[in-house]
């Protein structure tokens, strides 16, 4: 019976090591978001209309994108196409490898 009890002291006091160690963790991080509050409203207001990019331009680029996709996926295919999977089980029809039978051989020897 005092291995139990030595048992669940020793959790009990890593249960509370625990969560005094994330209650520490929580209050640095409150401490430090109260030192360092979040971007102030002075960025925002910083940036400039002429700066942000136009709806077409943005539909441009976006449809560039898209074709440079489409090109890559039509490249990817016809290289998968032109593979050849005629030779998928060779290696099944081949026997055991080189590898296998040298560790068939060591595992006799031991």
């Amino acid at each position: 019976m005092e291995l139990i009890h030595q048992g669940l002291a020793i959790s009990a006091i890593g249960l509370i090591a625990a969560f005094l160690f994330m209650l520490l963790i929580i209050s640095v991080m409150i401490g430090l978001q109260k030192l360092f509050p979040a971007g102030s409203k002075t960025k925002a207001a910083s940036i400039q209309p002429e700066t942000l990019v136009s709806d077409q331009a943005f539909e441009e680029a976006a449809y560039e994108d898209e074709e440079a996709i489409a090109a890559v996926i039509a490249v990817a295919l016809a290289h998968a196409r032109t593979r050849s999977h005629a030779n998928l089980g060779a290696g099944l029809l081949s026997g055991r490898s080189l590898w296998w039978s040298l560790n068939q051989l060591a595992s006799r020897r031991k």
